[in-house]
């Protein structure tokens, strides 16, 4: 496994996108099997592993891991 840099962005989405396009969860989340929609979320946790934790990509581009540091994230919890 290895860091990313800016260039994996679009084949760390396509493997994401690829591997829950199927998801019954995600699908019913969307309320709809639309793989654009799923994209644009897949897009959505790449930016939030990068801003809260780390991605990694396997050597022959196939896979990769995003972990998210629970610490690292900033809740804004508000009461009115």
């Amino acid at each position: 496994m290895r860091s990313i840099n800016m260039r994996d962005y679009p084949r760390i989405e396509e493997i994401l996108t690829n591997a829950f396009k199927e998801n019954k969860s995600v699908n019913y989340m969307l309320r709809k099997k639309d793989e654009s929609l799923i994209s644009k979320l897949m897009s959505y946790s790449i930016f939030k592993g990068e801003n809260s934790g780390y991605i990694c990509m396997n050597e022959e581009e196939t896979a990769c891991v995003i972990c998210v540091d629970l610490k690292k994230i900033d809740y804004d919890i508000r009461v009115f």
